[in-house]
């Protein structure tokens, strides 16, 4: 993973995303696929939504590394009924504020059920959540003031991981990191006498590792 010289200074918690997303991810499963002797599982061809499914991997595994180092109540692009949403009211038009009044309203009605009636958590809650949401849905528009349509990858990003999830739960993680391809071909990986317990290089949060070991100290700094 390269990143420019001349990009303005990332957060911390930016690159740690990009590590998770697109090496513990991306790269982790198209090596371990490679190795396993199989074309399909090498990313180089691309059966029907094996983008969604590629996509929807990595961001599960984004999301896992966040929680894991920053802990469960990390504000998180998540939960696909508020990216919807998101992306509805752009579609629709709205810009920016407006988007973020909808969802957000929306959110705190959820998060003071969540909180029980406490309403400065629930605010506090919903406000961060509906920033990341709508930062997200917004991030290819130069000119948020404007609505009208929000950045198009999100609808593989959205699908592919509500599909991930369906199929592989937790007790099953090892299968994002078998290869780069649709998912609806693992039965026929049994068959071929892959298992995602024998791969060369199985997840680690190898991210974790890395802050907790040099980025930790400096960010508390």
């Amino acid at each position: 993973m390269a990143i420019p010289a001349d990009r303005k200074l990332i957060s911390a918690e930016k690159l740690l995303e990009l590590s998770a997303h697109e090496i513990e991810a991306h790269a982790l499963s198209a090596i371990n696929g490679s190795l396993a002797g199989l074309f399909i599982l090498s990313g180089e061809i691309q059966p029907d939504r094996t983008e969604d499914i590629k996509e929807g991997k990595a961001v599960i595994r984004q999301k896992q590394s966040q929680k894991e180092i920053f802990g469960e109540n990390y504000p998180i692009a998540g939960g696909l009924p508020w990216y919807i949403l998101a992306m509805e009211q752009a579609q629709n038009g709205a810009n920016f504020r407006q988007t973020f009044q909808v969802v957000e309203k929306l959110r705190y009605q959820y998060e003071l059920k969540e909180a029980g009636g406490d309403e400065a958590k629930a605010h506090k809650k919903a406000r961060a959540q509906t920033w990341v949401t709508c930062r997200w849905v917004f991030r290819s528009m130069s000119d948020t003031s404007q609505g009208g349509r929000f950045f198009s990858k999100d609808k593989a990003y959205l699908s592919g991981e509500n599909d991930v999830r369906r199929v592989v739960d937790s007790s099953h993680s090892s299968w994002l990191d078998i290869g780069e391809t649709n998912i609806i071909i693992l039965p026929e990986l049994f068959l071929l006498g892959i298992d995602p317990k024998n791969i060369k290089y199985p997840y680690k949060n190898a991210t974790k590792i890395v802050w907790e070991r040099t980025l930790a100290a400096k960010h508390k700094a």
